[in-house]
């Protein structure tokens, strides 16, 4: 993953470490892309609207890579190094916005842009309140969702690439039992965590998947020590606000976020 890495084997002791001229050639190629135009790619689970089931490229209801398009399969083992909130939403037309903080970007619509989300009536935390207060019902949640995001890798993915997991609406479970089995270890990538597809029927009996978590197993030396660079990596890029988002999808049928009627470092991906 960093720099000072590049003598080592990069995919199961297969390569040959790099000889001193072949990594200052390395060097100087990484050194001429801009690190702020790095994105942190998603696993995500595949749904009706994912573009790669569009296209026909993947069946719904696995996990796949959003850069690489690597098919990681149901059941997946996950190392997580970071963890973060963030929202999403998804305009019914394809539109899909996410954002990290406490204000809307100004990307957003212009009815959401550039407000504090604690005052937007689509967001959680209105949306809970006037349910509560009876003004609406709950119905599929707020049009502007609160995302989970754990960043981590998957143990053996040849491309080395950190990232993404972002749980919400149907996966909440999961994040909060992801969350508790963090909390509960010495350290959070003391062991893997396994992803596991869960399929359900909603309201309108179309079929939706979520994802569940199950233990994993203890994760090896060489994985402890790529956790710890990325945990770094991804403190740096996070205060530094260097983060750039990349694979979401638009909402899963039955769990639109459409809005009702009336109603200088980046995180490394070397």
């Amino acid at each position: 993953m960093a720099s000072e890495e590049l003598d080592q084997p990069q995919s199961s002791g297969e390569l040959e470490p790099l000889s001193a001229d072949e990594r200052a050639l390395v060097e100087g190629v990484k050194e001429r892309i801009d690190r702020s135009e790095l994105v942190l790619p998603a696993i995500k689970l595949t749904h009706s609207l994912t573009q790669e089931v569009q296209d026909g490229d993947v069946e719904p209801g696995v996990y796949i890579n959003s850069l690489t398009k690597q098919v990681y399969g149901t059941d997946v083992p996950f190392v997580v190094c970071g963890i973060y909130k963030g929202r999403f939403y998804s305009d019914g037309e394809g539109g899909v916005f996410v954002a990290r903080g406490d204000v809307a970007p100004d990307n957003w619509p212009e009815e959401y842009a550039g407000k504090p989300f604690v005052d937007i009536p689509d967001a959680e935390e209105q949306w809970k309140a006037n349910s509560n207060a009876g003004d609406h019902p709950w119905g599929s949640g707020p049009p502007i969702a609160t995302t989970h995001n754990f960043v981590g890798f998957v143990p053996g993915d040849e491309s080395e690439l950190p990232l993404r997991l972002s749980l919400m609406r149907a996966s909440q479970p999961a994040a909060s039992k992801l969350k508790t089995m963090v909390f509960s270890l010495r350290a959070p990538w003391d062991r893997a965590f396994i992803l596991k597809v869960k399929r359900g029927i909603n309201k309108s009996q179309q079929a939706y998947f979520a994802t569940e978590i199950a233990t994993g197993d203890p994760i090896s030396p060489e994985d402890r020590q790529k956790a710890v660079t990325l945990a770094t990596e991804f403190r740096n890029a996070e205060q530094s606000g260097a983060i750039r988002e990349e694979g979401d999808d638009p909402a899963e049928p039955g769990k639109s976020g459409k809005k009702p009627e009336g109603g200088k470092d980046a995180l490394s991906v070397d």
